[in-house]
């Protein structure tokens, strides 16, 4: 599930390269309570979190918890507050045959915590919002809507979040926003 039809796509081909067959669903995965779906395992993967801010990482992990029957929820993550040393300013993201990626601090919004980042490639600039989320506060929106909630490390700073037996919990915690979150009249 992503809203990225193209990351999809690549999503079934990997998952054909692996002698299984993937079903892909264009949809918001914060809504993923709408879809109908009851599934073992949940995979959030490609450390993505930064692309939910904390309102949004609530929505997501609680809708993957109604889902779930007994399952587990495996998140991939890393804590970003030690890859910040030099990011706020200018950053060489990647250099391989497509050309330069560099970013470059541009903003912050205090009350959704996003910073955006101006992506300057060969072909333009992009504004791109994200959200610097470390392990812990990653493990403990898990713990929230998961009893019982375990890291795998794969370096110093990285490794898994494993979120098992999905708690019940009133579904307005993921369906509504906070009020100072709401248009205002």
């Amino acid at each position: 599930m992503d809203l990225r039809e193209d990351a999809l796509e690549k999503a079934v081909e990997f998952s054909r390269a692996a002698g299984i067959e993937a079903e892909a669903l264009v949809a918001d995965a914060r809504e993923l309570y709408k879809s109908g779906i009851e599934a073992d395992i949940a995979i959030l993967w490609g450390l993505s979190t930064p692309h939910f801010n904390p309102i949004d990482l609530v929505k997501l992990y609680g809708s993957v918890s109604t889902i779930l029957r007994d399952g587990v929820f495996i998140v991939e993550e890393a804590d970003r507050f030690t890859m910040m040393t030099g990011y706020k300013d200018f950053l060489l993201e990647r250099y391989d045959e497509r050309g330069p990626v560099f970013t470059a601090h541009y903003d912050h919004d205090p009350l959704t915590g996003y910073t955006t980042r101006i992506i300057l490639t060969k072909d333009g600039t992009h504004p791109m919002h994200v959200y610097f989320w470390d392990i812990a506060s990653s493990i403990a929106l898990s713990w929230i809507f998961f009893e019982d909630v375990d890291f795998m490390r794969r370096g110093a700073y990285s490794g898994y979040i494993l979120a098992h037996k999905p708690r019940k919990f009133d579904l307005n915690i993921i369906t509504g926003i906070p009020s100072v979150y709401a248009p205002r009249t």
